[in-house]
């Protein structure tokens, strides 16, 4: 039995090629678009971006969160962290007394004497 073979057809070669180099970059942006969110995780609690980008890169996007997870924040960050946290408490706080203070009419002791006699 005789196999029939198909003409060469360049084009679709061609297009073939266009086609999977296209896909691959797809793939190699989506992989670099993971590591770049691991390496921004990293940033997000002080690390440096651009180390765990490459160790993502290098050995596995998940490899590298569980690095950045484990190096947990640096202290300087961790410092200025709670520092941020503490002004804004206390920026509500103020703003809650203030508001507070403007819904309570004035206290007055006499008021309150005369109206515990009766």
């Amino acid at each position: 039995m005789l196999l029939l073979q198909q003409p060469y057809n360049e084009k679709e070669d061609i297009m073939f090629s266009i086609i999977m180099v296209g896909f691959c970059l797809l793939l190699l942006l989506g992989y670099l678009g993971i590591c770049a969110l691991v390496g921004k995780y990293a940033r997000n609690r002080g690390r440096s971006f651009w180390l765990i980008f490459i160790i993502s890169v290098i050995l596995n996007p998940v490899v590298g969160f569980i690095i950045a997870a484990l190096l947990g924040e640096s202290n300087s960050f961790r410092e200025e962290r709670i520092r941020r946290e503490t002004q804004i408490r206390m920026e509500e706080e103020y703003r809650y007394r203030q508001q507070y203070d403007q819904t309570q009419p004035p206290y007055n002791a006499q008021e309150t004497d005369k109206s515990s006699h009766k």
